[in-house]
């Protein structure tokens, strides 16, 4: 029979999708990714309960301290910025770019091609999106076209950005077609499978980005969508930058919106490659010419991952070496 990750407990929003599902295989890694979740679920329980336990010792060991301490919420000179404050400024830059920013398009076209687990992939790199565009100093007016309305991509989106489709979200949502938005030729569709390379970024056109996670897919959607639809094409210039020594030419949603962002920002590729993982790379040496992100120092004594990892290796003890 083997042995099989069975979640604890199945939540009710499960049971539609998981009735869907037609073969055993296609159950068992339902499954699967529901066990995942659970674990993940008690992981955080637990790295909370650690996080307050360790924080009210440090707590204890200030007040406890008979020396004047500085810094965040201690004496300082500097005035306490709330949170309100910063979205306010935050939302400042938002709307210079709904006034006289550039615009960049989502296309969220293609949920009927995309399975569960590829859906909330792609909605969470979405939620990255609207994250990194917001605390941006320049950003982009983003579109969100070609979201049918009460879909089930409409309604995960609208749970990860909970403002999204209201006023006080500055992002446009809607269910109709880039070419009905822009005019036609000034829009150029971002595809991996395009063979003519992106070299400069050109403040007029509307860059599209395909609002996909293909995990397997052997159709070159993006590419067939914009052929069939006569818009202009262009791939990001990772063979002219990286040679042959990149694994994958197809990078996620979010990646290629911090690249064509930071590209914007500064017109220089070398910045904007920066935020390749090393993990794409086959040879380190080049990997090693990207920049190591900054490291922050560890607070707690143990992190979410090792957490997990313990409550994973529980599941099947004998196998706890392979996990």
């Amino acid at each position: 029979m083997g042995e099989y990750y069975v979640p604890d407990k199945i939540q009710s929003k499960y049971w539609p999708h998981l009735f869907k599902l037609a073969t055993k295989n296609h159950r068992t890694k339902f499954y699967k990714h529901l066990k995942l979740l659970e674990v993940a679920d008690e992981a955080r329980r637990q790295l909370k309960t650690e996080m307050k336990i360790q924080y009210d010792a440090r707590a204890e060991q200030q007040r406890n301290n008979p020396h004047i301490a500085y810094g965040l919420r201690r004496n300082s000179m500097h005035m306490f910025i709330r949170n309100t404050a910063i979205n306010r400024f935050y939302n400042c830059n938002l709307m210079n770019s709904v006034l006289y920013g550039e615009k960049l398009v989502l296309d969220f076209g293609y949920d009927e091609n995309m399975s569960y687990a590829e859906r909330k992939k792609c909605v969470r790199q979405a939620a990255v999106v609207y994250g990194f565009n917001k605390v941006n100093r320049d950003p982009f007016h983003l579109y969100f076209c070609n979201l049918a309305p009460d879909s089930e991509l409409d309604r995960q989106l609208c749970k990860a950005i909970g403002n999204l489709k209201t006023k006080d979200c500055l992002v446009t949502a809607t269910s109709r077609s880039y070419l009905d938005c822009f005019q036609k030729e000034k829009l150029v569709y971002l595809s991996p499978d395009c063979k003519e390379d992106l070299r400069t970024f050109n403040c007029d056109d509307v860059y599209i980005i395909g609002g996909l996670v293909d995990q397997g897919h052997a159709e070159r959607l993006t590419l067939a969508k914009a052929k069939r639809e006569g818009l202009r094409m262009a791939n990001l210039p990772l063979s002219f930058y990286f040679s042959s020594n990149i694994y994958a030419q197809s990078l996620n949603m979010d990646l290629v919106f911090k690249i064509l962002l930071t590209l914007k920002n500064s017109n220089s590729w070398e910045k904007a490659f920066q935020y390749i993982p090393k993990n794409l790379f086959r040879d380190q040496v080049e990997a090693s010419q990207i920049q190591d992100k900054n490291i922050v120092p560890r607070l707690f004594s143990r992190t979410f991952g090792e957490i997990a990892s313990v409550l994973l290796a529980g599941c099947f003890p004998e196998k706890s070496e392979k996990l």
